[in-house]
Order: C-alpha cells, then sequence, then structure tokens
C-alpha cells in the first residue's frame, strides 16, 4: 500500500509532522480510518498543489477540548471569498483541476459527522493551511482510566494501529 509519505517522496515535496505536548494518551471521537482518510485527502491535495520541491507540513496540537489538525502547503492560496465554496462538491478547484472535485465535501462531511468543524486558511508564506478539530472522547479516557493498562502516549492521536 502506498504511504502519504511515498506520494510524498515521488513528488519530490518534503513532508514534515509536528506533534507537541501530546504527552499522554488521548482518544478521538470517531472512526480512525475516516479520519485517517481525511488526513491522507488533505495533504495529497497538497502535494498536487503545491509547488515541486515544497514543503507540506502537517501539525496535530492539543486544544482545551481536543485536538487541532493543520496541513500547510506552499502552493495557490485559495482566495477568501471561496474559502466554504471549496468545500462544496465540485467546488471551485483553481487551476489544478485533479480528481473529482469531491475530496474537500467528503472531508467536511466525514469531520462533521464527528461533531467537528473544518477551514480553510491563508498560510502568511503563502499557499495555504486546512484545518480541522475534533473533540476528545471523554467517556474512553475514564473507562480506560478503570481498566488495563493504556497503550503507547499519544498513539490515538498520531493515528497508530
Amino acid at each position: 500500500m502506498t504511504t502519504i509519505r511515498d506520494v510524498a517522496k515521488s513528488a519530490g515535496v518534503s513532508l514534515t509532522l509536528t506533534h507537541p505536548g501530546l504527552g499522554q494518551e488521548r482518544t478521538l471521537k470517531g472512526d480512525r480510518d475516516l479520519i485517517k482518510r481525511v488526513m491522507r485527502n488533505l495533504v495529497t491535495n497538497g502535494i498536487r498543489r503545491g509547488a515541486a520541491r515544497a514543503e507540506i507540513a502537517v501539525q496535530v496540537v492539543e486544544t482545551d477540548q481536543g485536538a487541532r489538525f493543520s496541513v500547510t502547503s506552499p502552493g495557490e492560496t485559495i482566495p477568501v471569498g471561496a474559502h466554504s465554496e471549496i468545500f462544496e462538491p465540485y467546488g471551485p478547484h483553481g487551476a489544478h483541476t485533479v480528481g473529482y472535485g469531491l475530496g474537500l465535501a467528503l472531508a467536511r462531511a466525514v469531520v462533521e459527522l464527528h461533531g467537528g468543524k473544518i477551514w480553510v486558511e491563508e498560510n502568511p508564506r503563502g499557499g495555504s493551511a486546512f484545518v480541522f478539530e475534533l473533540r476528545f472522547d471523554r467517556q474512553a479516557a475514564s473507562a480506560r482510566r478503570r481498566s488495563a493498562p493504556a497503550g503507547r502516549a499519544g498513539d490515538a492521536i498520531r493515528g497508530r494501529d
């Protein structure tokens, strides 16, 4: 199976991941596979729309209620007027029309079905950042404290199986 890193490497794109402050295990509400698909879609879009030899930055930051994921690429900047339209099926795609125009619409549907929100921001260095937030599953954390020892710290957020 081709990984996101393989796709980035073949496109000549550098992929960096930062996840500061994730010292303890947390569980996000939701389906791990669907959330991974959202991340894969956002990173793949960044690779497709970014400049050659670009760096795609993936960041996971803990918030008060959950985690904020962001995928930042230095490619084409999405105009502010298109920030909400970009998540519509067959929405505006600029000069790059690779794919079917459904990826961001599906990403939004998955994130919203998980009680989260997704949006796009302008990258100050050019390009765009796609950001989404998901909430922690407080019930899972409570049950975990009452049961067997937990897995490695942060695995749930980092998407490790």
